[in-house]
């Protein structure tokens, strides 16, 4: 028989060390038992650019109703989720934009610095992207080669399909941000309300509502104007209809389908690229909110410019 105080300290030290004598019975992780650490991601937060409309993520109905008059087969109407905020310009990139940082206005309208540059295909428009993350010391979104009317992009390969949305620097909006952008909020056909479905496809009569908010076939006089010179939408976005055609990040999809999508990007073998937004020498319906169309990005018109984005949270 051990005496009592001895038997207490043995018990004592018996489960002073039973912690340890467990851990040692534990088996490895990994081949020479050390678990290597897991990098994990981090939501970086960008400072908004000056001048910039910041715009917070969030969900909407993106498309049309299928009753909807002047709607085509492409504007599927389903449920869309922006998952980073972005910012946006709050105009067409202008003449006078173009010129100071690529050095050359191709437009056709020259001669008017503060309306929309055109004339620009959608590998001069990522160009210019591009090379406003340089002056802003920012990484480039797209991969070009060649210069000036030459030039030729793609998506940088690491920003390929969903990721696009973590580059940090600018680039032209996705389909979805930019209808998102479009209706602020708005679930009518124009982001001012909704117009006369006749007077969608003429260019003999005036449509007010139309009028109100963008340069089109009817008040346009066959030309282009200064940005900023119609009604704004809800989030202080000018010309988001008529003026120009905006090119858009994506590659053309036809059939958005009736899902639910997160962060859409379009797809990667299609030959074209969707413009949203209307021109000057369309009828207004296509400056609907959720009017698609579709160019080869070669393609450069008199009616053909874009607008900048970036998104303002990425992961790293």
């Amino acid at each position: 028989m051990f005496p009592p105080a001895r038997l207490a300290a043995a018990l004592f030290l018996s489960l002073a060390l039973l912690p340890l004598l467990l851990s040692s019975c534990e088996r490895p992780a990994g081949p020479a038992g050390n678990s290597p650490p897991q990098k994990q991601q981090q939501a970086l937060r960008a400072k908004p650019t000056p001048g910039f409309v910041t715009i917070k993520a969030g969900s909407f109905l993106m498309g049309s109703d299928e009753d909807e008059r002047g709607r085509y087969t492409n504007e599927w109407k389903h449920e869309v989720v922006l998952t980073r905020d972005f910012e946006l310009s709050p105009h067409e990139t202008t003449q006078r934009d173009f010129a100071a940082l690529m050095g050359r206005n191709p437009s056709h309208f020259s001669g008017c610095p503060a309306c929309p540059v055109e004339m620009v295909s959608w590998h001069e428009a990522a160009a210019y992207a591009n090379a406003l993350s340089k002056k802003h010391g920012l990484a480039p979104c797209y991969a070009c080669s060649g210069a000036g009317a030459e030039v030729s992009c793609e998506v940088v390969k690491e920003l390929a399909g969903a990721k696009i949305y973590d580059c940090p620097g600018f680039r032209l909006p996705t389909d979805a941000e930019w209808e998102y952008a479009y209706r602020a909020g708005t679930k009518t056909t124009y982001y001012n309300g909704t117009n006369p479905p006749e007077l969608r496809s003429t260019c003999a009569k005036l449509d007010a509502l139309s009028d109100e908010i963008g340069w089109y076939c009817v008040n346009s006089e066959g030309k282009t104007h200064p940005v900023g010179g119609k009604k704004p939408n809800a989030w202080g976005l000018y010309d988001l209809a008529g003026n120009v055609w905006e090119w858009c990040h994506d590659r053309y999809h036809a059939v958005l389908g009736a899902e639910r999508e997160t962060d859409p990007w379009g797809i990667a073998d299609s030959p074209m690229v969707v413009v949203r937004g209307g021109a000057w020498k369309y009828f207004s319906r296509g400056m609907r909110a959720a009017n698609r169309a579709w160019f080869k990005p070669a393609y450069r018109s008199n009616h053909h410019g874009f607008r900048v984005a970036r998104s303002l949270m990425v992961w790293r």
